[in-house]
């Protein structure tokens, strides 16, 4: 039951459509987001890659990460527990990232804004955190 109110949860935020030169702006130096770009919700790696992120909520927020889940090229993006959504539509997300439509991948962007992973199947979300917590950025906020 937990596991289906947070699924609805997860999607009841949607991003409003709306071209971005910079689709991800809204987060620079206060989130690291983290892109699941999946065909449909009913991916095999995207069902992997949410269930092992949900049960992590508390490490998600820890490091400040947005996660940001992509389906298909013309649904709204939904986004996991963090700040609220940019302004941007799945098909700007695609372009901007190189993603296609058909294509699952995972995108962790640094606060600074650059891309510091990517994967094209489901990761651990262990893998993830070490990524981050191996960054400068956080390494001065771990220290704080």
């Amino acid at each position: 039951m937990m596991k289906k109110t947070l699924i609805y949860a997860l999607s009841a935020a949607f991003i409003a459509p709306q071209a971005s030169a910079d689709t991800l702006a809204t987060y620079r130096y206060e989130n690291r987001p983290l892109l699941i770009f999946a065909p449909d919700r009913q991916s095999r790696n995207y069902k992997l890659q949410t269930e092992a992120l949900m049960i992590r909520e508390a490490n998600i927020r820890e490091r400040d990460m947005a996660v940001i889940m992509i389906t298909g090229s013309h649904e709204q993006p939904a986004i996991m527990p963090g700040p609220p959504a940019p302004n941007v539509s799945a098909a700007d997300l695609r372009q901007a990232h190189g993603v296609d439509s058909d294509q699952f991948a995972v995108i962790l962007i640094g606060k600074d804004g650059g891309e510091k992973g990517r994967w094209r199947e489901a990761v651990s979300p262990d893998e993830i955190f070490a990524m981050i917590d191996a960054m400068p950025m956080r390494q001065r906020e771990m220290r704080k």
